[in-house]
């Protein structure tokens, strides 16, 4: 799939931002998916504009977390809480898009 001294992290960052549904699996954008929360309820995401920026989000964060210069990678302490921020913000979303 990729070519001589070509990697996934090189693939990823050329499609980010702006070619991301190139990379992403489409049936993270089927209009009826439905996903859990922590508290067990399920919570529809029919926004696809929330989900893309969700994604987004989440490549950033593996992108920056795979930066060949370590001193540029993030902690872990700090990777938990943009991921916990992402989760929030997601959830926030898809309950917003219900009501």
């Amino acid at each position: 799939m990729f070519s001589s001294g070509s990697s996934i992290r090189q693939w990823v960052d050329e499609s980010f931002p702006h070619a991301i549904l190139k990379i992403a699996d489409g049936n993270l954008f089927m209009d009826d998916e439905e996903t859990h929360s922590d508290d067990g309820d399920n919570i529809e995401l029919g926004d696809a504009q929330a989900k893309h920026k969700c994604l987004s989000s989440v490549l950033e964060l593996g992108l920056i977390c795979s930066s060949e210069m370590p001193k540029e990678r993030m902690t872990m302490k700090d990777v938990v809480v943009r991921l916990n921020k992402i989760k929030m913000k997601l959830v926030s979303l898809a309950r917003a898009s219900i009501h």
